[in-house]
């Protein structure tokens, strides 16, 4: 599945794909999908992206879980 990320800048990372709805202690790893189109060619590096994992609380709302990656985005 692909998802288009909320418009908060006009560089950087626009979607990602990977499962929406991950299981506790499986494998799920994630990709850049596009990039914003005025993000410059010498930018658009996988490798370079930090990826969050965040939790999704009772309440609907996400918090981080403080783990981050660069290049990397395998969760388990």
């Amino acid at each position: 599945m692909k998802r288009q990320l909320a418009n908060s800048g006009k560089h950087g990372v626009s979607m990602v794909s990977g499962s929406p709805t991950p299981v506790v202690g499986e494998k799920n790893t994630y990709h850049v999908a596009g990039w914003y189109e005025d993000t410059p060619y010498a930018d658009r590096d996988p490798e370079k992206v930090t990826w969050e994992l965040f939790k999704k609380r009772s309440n609907g709302k996400f918090t981080s879980t403080n783990i981050k990656k660069i290049g990397d985005g395998t969760f388990t």
